[in-house]
């Protein structure tokens, strides 16, 4: 193609598998997956079409799949589809070893409430820090690490640990979960170590739950081995292919131009991200890292 670079003709390519994964996950089905993904690949052509391309096309890409997930979420009620393996076939060893210890691990991400799926997924699964994922997800940090906390948990719970759910702490343990869960991954603020360490000793219930969360680390720290393996993509199907071609058709672009979850926009200039408007109530009451 006349004008562009062979770095510009692979972004597709290697863009493909990230996306398409990260919308499956939050769909939960390899059909939504599929269409959020195009969603967003085709959006983002719309952008370029109109001589408008983001300057991070990661960001626009992954609101671009978040929104369409949430609307094929508000389809089906808000409830999780029915259960739907993965294709194992285009994934990794490690994958299919990950799925054949917890088989259920898909439903179980499918069935988190939407920002709580979200932020888990790009912190766990993606491996963005803090502040990528806070930017991407269009929150400040500390409610990014407040919902990562609550999937976390809730994760664990739909496992089938003996775990509460989030809803079902005790309040000041609830409180206290975002650092429990920062503790568990070792990214707990110095400042903060001898107060949690205080609580610990004196809360039985907290106690509990830092260990689970910290014995259960390796498990969240594995989820990146869901992603498809870009190696055996080219023969999952047109919507895929039309994300790896390149191949837009600039209506969808154009319908999506410029929105984002709560407001319709995609666009990643118009500063929107991905809330259902649940955000708010899941914050109060939650201890920040100044202690508050």
């Amino acid at each position: 193609m006349p004008g562009r670079s062979r770095a510009q003709d692979d972004k597709p390519r290697k863009e493909a598998p990230t996306l398409l994964s990260f919308s499956l996950l939050m769909t939960g089905s390899m059909r939504q997956g599929e269409e959020a993904a195009s969603f967003a690949w085709r959006a983002l052509q719309g952008e370029a079409e109109r001589g408008a391309p983001p300057q991070d096309r990661e960001l626009f890409l992954l609101r671009a799949a978040a929104r369409r997930a949430w609307e094929l979420e508000r389809e089906r009620g808000g409830r999780p589809p029915s259960p739907e393996p993965l294709p194992q076939a285009l994934l990794s060893r490690k994958g299919r070893k990950l799925l054949s210890t917890h088989p259920g691990l898909p439903y179980a991400l499918a069935s988190l409430p939407f920002e709580e799926r979200a932020a888990l997924l790009l912190r766990d699964f993606l491996r963005k820090d803090y502040p990528r994922a806070a930017e991407i997800l269009g929150w400040d940090e500390w409610t990014t690490i407040l919902l990562l906390s609550r999937a976390r948990l809730r994760l664990l719970s739909l496992l089938g640990e003996p775990l509460p759910s989030p809803e079902g702490l005790p309040p000041a343990c609830a409180s206290l979960l975002p650092l429990l869960s920062l503790r568990s991954e070792g990214a707990l603020p110095r400042e903060q170590e001898a107060y949690l360490k205080a609580h610990l000793s004196s809360c039985p219930t907290c106690a509990y739950l830092e260990s689970r969360l910290r014995e259960r680390g390796r498990l969240l720290r594995g989820l990146p081995a869901l992603t498809l393996a870009p190696a055996l993509l080219g023969g999952a199907g047109g919507a895929l292919l039309a994300l790896q071609s390149g191949a837009s058709t600039g209506a969808v672009g154009g319908a999506a131009a410029g929105a984002g979850l709560s407001t319709g926009a995609v666009s990643a200039s118009a500063g929107a991200g991905i809330s259902t408007g649940a955000v708010a109530s899941a914050t109060a009451g939650a201890a920040s890292p100044s202690g508050g």
